[in-house]
């Protein structure tokens, strides 16, 4: 039930509406980790530079006993929620680019495409992957 709550708030909800964001905020801490992927998930909702929520995303990433599908969600949403050539988004990032599950590197290699500046650093870091 927890679980479609958060699949309607993502469908249903207005963007940025603060009662939908605290109730998918208190989803994300669920003990099932599927409520927690689909509240992740449904994040989209907050706003691009939302603190709160990049925060909660950055907690989720620093524990590597998350799922995998939890992690990956994560960053893909912390994607969209980031500003670009954010240093420190990048570098939990950087970090996520040598995961040893291939969907999270996966993840962070588009999140990288994404939010990195143009330029040598980052490419070569990604080349390095491949």
């Amino acid at each position: 039930l927890r679980k479609m709550a958060a699949l309607v708030l993502a469908q249903a909800a207005p963007k940025d509406e603060p009662e939908t964001l605290q109730a998918l905020f208190a989803l994300m801490a669920d003990k099932d980790a599927s409520v927690c992927n689909s509240a992740v998930k449904a994040m989209s909702l907050a706003s691009s530079g939302d603190e709160e929520m990049i925060t909660s995303l950055i907690t989720i990433l620093s524990d590597s006993q998350n799922s995998v599908s939890l992690q990956s969600s994560s960053i893909q949403v912390l994607s969209h929620l980031a500003k670009k050539n954010d240093e420190e988004i990048l570098a939990v990032l950087r970090s996520k680019l040598a995961d040893p599950m291939p969907e999270i590197r996966m993840s962070a290699m588009e999140a990288v495409g994404s939010l990195a500046p143009a330029g040598p650093r980052w490419m070569t870091l990604v080349c390095e992957l491949i």
